[in-house]
């Protein structure tokens, strides 16, 4: 498309084309150089995961981040994805992706190379924000709109924790008016984390 070629051309040079990209991903550059253009914002579906919160936050003397991401379905969606942090699902598998060069469409390449892990990570339920766009960095989003709570590690120090709902009062005055602080705790005789009084949370199992 970029370079304006005629449908004749585009059928003479698509071998040309087809050899070109075989080699960049044989030697390892296109993706790279795809890599290098973009951006991710890795979620995960579950708040209350255990290998999680030793993992990402502290071994739970961090915070979770829960957030609401709205979808109607509507072009706006679509323009501010990556400001609401619309994710997409990350799929497991035993297998490597193979990528059949010349017949599958940039999505489905983006799917097997960002969105394809070993099913030895399927603990995370992992989402993933992908921005092809402005590429890696710290950009802001609409916290407004879609920051609805905070969850404090069950090993969170006491200072830590006044600090952390300290800022917390304060989005909820001044900006975010429905978010609210939780704590993680153990659950009782069992390797399971509960968020008492969630309104969403609570309910799972």
């Amino acid at each position: 498309d970029r370079r304006g070629l005629s449908p004749a051309q585009r059928l003479q040079q698509k071998g040309q084309f087809v050899a070109r990209l075989r080699n960049r991903i044989e030697d390892g550059s296109f993706v790279s150089e795809l890599l290098a253009r973009v951006g991710i914002v890795s979620l995960s579906r579950d708040p209350r995961s255990i290998l999680m919160w030793s993992h990402y936050a502290e071994f739970h003397r961090g915070f979770v981040l829960e957030f609401r991401i709205p979808t109607m379905g509507t072009r706006e969606d679509l323009a501010l994805s990556t400001d609401r942090l619309l994710p997409f699902r990350v799929q497991y598998s035993s297998e490597r992706p193979s990528i059949k060069i010349g017949t599958e469409l940039p999505h489905d390449i983006v799917q097997k190379l960002i969105l394809t892990k070993s099913l030895d990570w399927e603990y995370e339920e992992e989402e993933r924000v992908v921005d092809q766009v402005s590429g890696s960095g710290i950009f802001a989003y609409r916290r407004d709109d879609i920051l609805c709570s905070v969850i404090a590690g069950m090993k969170m120090s006491k200072l830590n924790y006044e600090r952390l709902g300290s800022l917390v009062e304060h989005l909820a005055k001044s900006a975010i008016p429905h978010l609210r602080l939780f704590q993680a705790s153990a659950v009782r005789d069992e390797y399971r984390l509960q968020v008492n009084g969630h309104p969403r949370i609570a309910a799972l199992r």
